[in-house]
């Protein structure tokens, strides 16, 4: 994959002539940038390696990927409208799943709780990892092969670490074991900035 850059070329902006009195003064303006290609390709030799799972506690989602959460289909009542509602949230479990729903939709009972797949790697996804020189593993979803693209295109190949893995579960961001150390460390960031802003 190739991303373009600047090659050295100059170009005039504007040409003004002013006439002071006995004097006269051409004023010439220009500006000059560089052209080159660059190519983006993986540098880690082999497949980019996931975090170990033990930095989920060998959670493994039932959606599918390697993911760290499930999703889920909810169904609940809407109170002011009296009628069954959907939502769609991330979590561990169902029961986890309907306190999300409360929470985020104030959907109450009755509840029925599906698991929803993910999606797998579009066509697009594919050929491009393919074009980034990486190798795609086996069993990953849409998310999984998004983060693995991401950690080349970011040069943020290093494995997350156990501290930011685990603190962006705390803070439930949902994201795929192949997620970049730096790309997870400013999510977790992220999200307590703004958990401190709404205080």
């Amino acid at each position: 994959m190739s991303f373009f850059s600047k090659k050295p070329v100059e170009k005039t902006l504007s040409q003004s002539h002013y006439d002071l009195g006995k004097t006269s003064v051409d004023l010439t303006i220009s500006s000059s940038f560089s052209s080159h290609t660059v190519d983006v390709k993986q540098k880690t030799k082999g497949e980019l390696q996931p975090f170990p799972a033990e930095y989920i506690d060998n959670y493994v989602s039932r959606s599918g990927g390697y993911v760290n959460f499930c999703r889920f289909v909810v169904h609940g009542i809407n109170p002011k409208t009296n009628r069954k509602t959907k939502y769609i949230c991330e979590a561990k479990d169902e029961q986890q799943a309907i306190e999300i729903t409360k929470q985020k939709k104030g959907l109450s009972e009755p509840f029925d709780v599906e698991v929803a797949e993910n999606e797998p790697p579009t066509e697009r996804q594919i050929a491009f990892a393919k074009e980034l020189g990486i190798t795609i593993p086996s069993g990953c979803c849409k998310t999984d092969l998004s983060f693995i693209i991401s950690r080349v295109t970011d040069n943020d190949e290093a494995v997350a670490d156990e501290w930011t893995v685990r603190n962006a579960t705390r803070n439930h961001l949902f994201f795929s074991r192949y997620a970049g150390r730096k790309a997870l460390s400013e999510a977790v960031i992220d999200s307590l900035d703004r958990k401190h802003n709404k205080k």
